[in-house]
């Protein structure tokens, strides 16, 4: 009778995270077909994938025209190219199966969780507590419905944490290197998950294993490494190592990010402190979550960061969340349980709100007469709008943010271009704002400012379309 009582709480406590979680679902689904960039750089990722697709090279040299980088490890783009050319994907298709894709790998996260508190709890509601959380947050947007590698890598991050930890006995948990090490060449920044398991196996005193482990990710990840660097003459190289190592940090990017990150996951991070109490630090699972949040909120003190970084620290303070709230519904037992109901609700209240104000102003933007006149121009086209330069017949600065800041430390130099923009050899510009008081972006303008003083210099504004500015040459 106690534990009918006990699962009709659990169920009573996550009625409001499941529906919110059934929004969640729904709003990124529609997203996958938004025929705007759901994110920046979704436009650049496709644009490598459909350089994979026709066979070309996926690295380029960004100090040459077109003057486009690949900030991020190859993986999910040469995957991306891959299945479009297996299944002879257009433009669109690449977007919309890359974004179901990515939703997928949303949805198998929530079902490892799931699994994982199957293994550990009892009653069905606390085992599903973690993957209802996770599926209910907002952090998931629009990183789950977007083509960029941040919850393809969180999967097989967690992936390989759970299956070295569920078969510890078996041989079966070397399989998990593959999966760290193709959560590292998906993002670079996926390090958490092999290294909290190495801290735990030093802590148990089973150094052979923590060595063979971590011995086995290093030479794998410098093999392959090594490899991308000789078969591209030392593109991948560059592309990877010198954007990241030009990337400023502040502690205003760092406060920001995290305290948004606080301010929507209070109650997996409250639960999952719980289930710490109960567990102790020196879990995995534990020291995964404390790792992970930690390299997430260095990384969040990154110029252009966002929450995607907390994906990962968010999944696996999940895996804690089942025991967290089993301890808390121990403690609250009888008419206190109404209290703790009540305390869950006004800790969603944000949650709720953002949801429903989101699904109810819903609407995609209206783009269809600039998109024409971007298709419709013969030749180059300069543009802080990722898609408007993935459409035109020449793709051209694709990604100016990251070239942007790497001028600033000497690592890349604008002066082809604007010497393109004084010979008038640039036919278009479409910006979000005006030239004198252009698109910026924690700090820093997207299109590098000796750019955006050639175009002021040179060219004239025309014409207002579908609110993007226009100018052409004088």
């Amino acid at each position: 009778m106690e534990n009918s009582k006990t699962e009709r709480r659990l169920w009573l406590i996550l009625l409001i995270p499941i529906v919110l979680a059934a929004l969640n679902l729904r709003y990124l689904w529609i997203q996958c077909f938004n025929p705007s960039d759901t994110s920046n750089p979704e436009s650049m990722v496709v644009f490598f994938a459909e350089r994979v697709a026709n066979g070309d090279a996926l690295f380029l040299d960004y100090h040459k025209p077109p003057y486009i980088l690949i900030q991020y490890a190859p993986l999910y783009h040469w995957m991306l190219g891959q299945t479009a050319r297996l299944f002879g994907f257009n433009r669109d298709g690449i977007f919309i199966s890359g974004r179901i894709f990515v939703f997928g790998c949303a949805l198998l996260i929530g079902l490892l969780l799931y699994l994982r508190g199957r293994s550990e709890e009892e009653a069905v509601p606390a085992a599903a507590s973690g993957a209802v959380f996770f599926l209910s947050s907002y952090i998931l947007w629009p990183w789950a419905a977007t083509n960029r590698p941040d919850v393809p890598g969180a999967l097989l991050s967690l992936a390989g944490f759970i299956l070295y930890t569920q078969f510890r006995k078996s041989w079966l948990r070397m399989l998990s290197v593959l999966l760290f090490v193709s959560a590292i060449f998906t993002k670079q920044f996926f390090i958490s998950a092999p290294l909290s398991i190495f801290i735990w196996l030093m802590i148990e005193k089973k150094r052979k294993e923590a060595f063979l482990l971590a011995g086995s990710c290093a030479f794998l990840v410098a093999l392959i490494f090594f490899a991308m660097d000789q078969s591209t003459v030392g593109l991948s190289t560059m592309n990877l190592i010198d954007p990241n190592s030009a990337t400023p940090f502040a502690w205003q990017n760092l406060r920001l990010v995290t305290l948004a990150f606080f301010q929507i996951s209070p109650l997996p991070l409250m639960l999952a402190a719980a289930g710490v109490a109960l567990k102790g630090w020196k879990r995995p699972e534990t020291i995964y979550a404390a790792l992970s949040l930690c390299f997430a909120i260095l990384s969040s003190s990154k110029l252009g960061s966002n929450v995607n970084y907390f994906i990962e620290p968010l999944a696996a303070c999940c895996l804690l969340v089942p025991a967290g709230l089993r301890s808390m519904i121990d403690i609250f037992r009888g008419p206190r349980s109404a209290f703790l109901i009540a305390a869950f609700v006004v800790l969603l209240i944000p949650s709720i709100n953002f949801m429903a104000h989101t699904l109810v102003s819903l609407k995609f933007p209206s783009e269809t007469a600039i998109r024409q006149q971007v298709t419709d121009a013969k030749g180059l086209i300069i543009t802080d709008n990722p898609r408007f330069a993935l459409i035109s017949r020449q793709p051209f600065l694709l990604e100016p943010f990251p070239l942007s800041y790497m001028e600033k430390t000497g690592k890349w130099s604008s002066s082809g271009i604007t010497e393109m923009l004084e010979n008038h050899k640039i036919e278009m510009v479409v910006l979000t704002l005006p030239v004198e008081n252009a698109l910026s972006w924690q700090g820093f303008k997207r299109l590098p400012v000796p750019v955006l003083g050639a175009i002021e210099k040179y060219y004239r504004y025309d014409r207002t379309v579908d609110g993007y500015y226009v100018y052409l040459p004088q």
